[in-house]
């Protein structure tokens, strides 16, 4: 099936691309959209007809100039897409800014089959054009448990080369995209992996995965989670350590083994969990960490009691990861 765009697409992702680069944003003469506008609350970003919240990065500051929000006078492209915010750091050494800009672009105005990864290919696209602009990578990350596309490229048509990413998802029918502006492919690695902060109340895309193979060695597993024969695919999604830490309800402090203690070993532990929909730790492999350290912190881990994770309201069976500290007393 061919996936048709509106004419007024264009404009979209060359206003995009102009405020990437500090450019203007020319103002619609229509009425202002239903979308809720969004405000700030404190340094993060609340939009309540999205469901949205997300905390800007430290030090960063709204750009009074090209944001809607504090004043309040909602800002749009020619196509209607409104624009949310554009947030900037000043870095040190100099005027160029970091940058990232949101903006809501209202899906009925595509193709009902258009996908984040296509969506991100026509924002490519446009953005190709241009001369010295070098396409670095593309593919599909996972957010606030949603599925987003993210598109990279190195933009050399400036006074300095920068590097830019593109990241987008569907929400509450809108396609909703940041595009990041950084000083190197470090740089912007840094700012994307801010959106493991972005809150979604409503998950239209959700990351759903597969049961877990049988247990490495390294493993330990609980109840009647496994050896049972199964009816189907357990759905399971996967959410952040930041997210997960926020539902623990009983933490077991694990206790410093005595041979580590001797030898003076400390550091982290960090373990891939698997937690059912009944928030109880169904399964844990360690991913890294001392072999001194590792036996105490599965042993204290898998103690561990969480709040059920809801899924449009559903509880749903949950992967994270979960880091144990062990610190030598001075």
């Amino acid at each position: 099936m061919s996936v048709s765009f509106p004419i007024t697409v264009a404009w979209v992702f060359v206003s995009q691309l102009a405020l990437a680069q500090g450019g203007e944003v020319i103002p619609a003469d229509t009425p202002a959209p239903a979308i809720d506008r969004g405000r700030f609350v404190g340094n993060a970003y609340v939009n309540d007809f999205l469901g949205l919240s997300y905390p800007l990065p430290d030090e960063w500051f709204v750009n009074p100039d090209l944001s809607p929000v504090p004043a309040g006078a909602v800002k749009k492209l020619t196509s209607g897409a409104l624009l949310l915010f554009v947030a900037d750091k000043r870095r040190p050494q100099g005027n160029f800014r970091n940058r990232v800009l949101l903006i809501a672009d209202d899906a009925s105005n595509y193709d009902p089959g258009l996908t984040a990864e296509g969506y991100a290919a026509k924002f490519m696209n446009a953005t190709g054009q241009k001369q010295a602009v070098e396409p670095l990578q593309s593919a599909t990350v996972e957010f606030a448990v949603q599925h987003f596309h993210r598109a990279d490229y190195r933009d050399g048509s400036e006074t300095a080369v920068l590097y830019k990413s593109f990241v987008c998802t569907k929400v509450k029918g809108y396609w909703v995209s940041w595009t990041f502006v950084g000083g190197s492919s470090t740089e912007l690695d840094e700012l994307v992996n801010s959106l493991k902060r972005l809150s979604l109340q409503t998950v239209e895309n959700p990351v759903e995965l597969q049961p877990a193979r049988s247990a490495e060695p390294s493993s330990i597993h609980n109840g009647a989670a496994h050896g049972q024969a199964s009816t189907g695919p357990i759905r399971r999604v996967r959410i952040s350590q930041m997210v997960s830490d926020a539902f623990v309800i009983r933490k077991i402090q694990p206790a410093y083994p005595d041979e580590a203690r001797r030898q003076h070993v400390h550091g982290n532990v960090v373990l891939k969990a698997e937690i059912s929909h009944t928030g109880d730790v169904s399964e844990l492999t360690v991913v890294s960490g001392d072999p001194l350290l590792a036996p105490s912190a599965l042993e204290a881990v898998k103690q561990w009691k969480y709040k059920p994770y809801l899924l449009n309201g559903q509880p749903v069976d949950v992967e994270t990861q979960v880091t144990v500290t062990y610190q030598l007393s001075p």
